[in-house]
């Protein structure tokens, strides 16, 4: 509970239930919706395992530590309940308490208050515990970022080496042999004498991602041309092109969808070793993206980058030449922080992230790193 003071004091789920005369379930229990309007009084959430005591000074993450509380609306992200509190984004792991007595502490609800409380004597941020009325099941809860924006990311493998390109089937030709194939149309592809009929995509080798540091070739970032069923195995397979994002031609490679789709939101994290590297390519923009676009860096799973790390971007710089010293030195300018990534998807060398924040336009060569108090 929230004493006079400020202080967070957990108490019963049970107490708050019980407030309301058992007509009531408590705030945020983090049930399904099916479960949440049916479930007793009685239904006490399993307490979890409070967040070991932060060694870092959060006050300087919030904007002010009197900020009012942040009634969650339907249709928020994390991130717009995080700039009514925060100066930075990325903040938003080491700010956020999840509480012990709320059963999955980091799921967000629309209704719920946002407040500042002191937990062993540092301002962290969670969701004030109080009784209200349950008369309908739990609406979705806040998810992190615009997941129907990047489910595209997830309906393929976006980035392949040269020898995976080479050992998947490619397209032949069409069967009225037009010269721009698209939805609807028949084609037929080559070697899947076995292939199983499961959903497939037909993609396209993309641009070469290089390390800028190494000149080390990372991979292709593959273009996704359309989405294929098939209608008879053999050599050639005949495939139905059901769905095509942009023309399909004689060539494409024949991929297997991969078969756990992306359905689930991801719960924001720091890295957990430090991460150094820096924008390789823009998804869909030639010389600079911002908010809510997607950039490809040169940092993947074997520098331990996970879905949902956090990492600050940071323009480099210029070097410029100092005009009143005697002898116009070279002055190399500092580096400035401008905006906040979330990393989505990782593979073994590259990584795939969501611009969340930015003051300027981000382009290649910028550089990510771990964020830095």
């Amino acid at each position: 509970m929230m004493l006079s003071n400020g202080t967070f004091r957990p108490f019963s789920t049970l107490t708050a239930c019980a407030l309301v005369l058992g007509l009531t379930a408590c705030a945020n229990t983090g049930e399904k919706p099916d479960e949440a309007a049916a479930a007793p009084a009685e239904a006490v959430a399993t307490p979890l395992e409070a967040p070991a005591p932060l060694s870092v000074d959060t006050d300087k993450h919030l904007k002010t530590p009197h900020a009012q509380d942040y009634v969650v609306k339907p249709g928020d992200t994390l991130w717009d309940i995080a700039r009514h509190f925060l100066k930075e984004p990325w903040a938003w792991p080491e700010i956020w308490y999840n509480n012990p007595q709320i059963k999955n502490p980091h799921l967000i609800y629309p209704g719920d208050v946002i407040a500042i409380v002191t937990v062993d004597g540092k301002s962290r941020l969670t969701v004030k515990l109080s009784p209200r009325m349950r008369v309908s099941p739990l609406p979705p809860p806040v998810i992190t970022m615009p997941i129907d924006k990047l489910r595209p990311f997830f309906a393929y493998n976006r980035v392949m080496d040269e020898a995976q390109i080479e050992a998947l089937p490619y397209i032949v030709d069409s069967r009225d042999g037009r010269l721009v194939i698209g939805e609807g149309d028949t084609v037929y592809a080559r070697p899947m004498k076995d292939a199983e009929k499961v959903p497939y995509t037909s993609v396209r080798k993309g641009a070469r991602l290089t390390d800028p540091e190494t000149g080390e070739l990372l991979g292709y970032d593959m273009i996704h041309t359309g989405d294929a069923q098939l209608v008879r195995a053999g050599d050639p397979a005949t495939l139905f092109l059901t769905d095509t994002r942009r023309e399909v031609m004689r060539g494409d490679r024949i991929s297997p969808k991969p078969a756990d789709p992306f359905v689930h939101d991801i719960q924001p994290s720091l890295p957990r070793q430090v991460v150094h590297g820096y924008v390789i390519q823009l998804h869909d923009a030639l010389t600079q993206v911002g908010r809510d676009q997607v950039v490809v860096i040169n940092r993947g799973k074997r520098e331990s980058l996970r879905p949902g790390d956090l990492l600050e971007i940071v323009q480099t710089g210029a070097t410029v030449t100092d005009t009143v010293a005697p002898d116009r030195p070279k002055v190399k300018l500092p580096d400035n922080a401008i905006g906040t990534l979330l990393v989505f998807l990782t593979y073994e060398r590259v990584s795939y992230g969501l611009i969340i924040e930015t003051e300027r336009s981000v382009k290649v060569g910028d550089q990510v790193r771990t964020p830095q108090p």
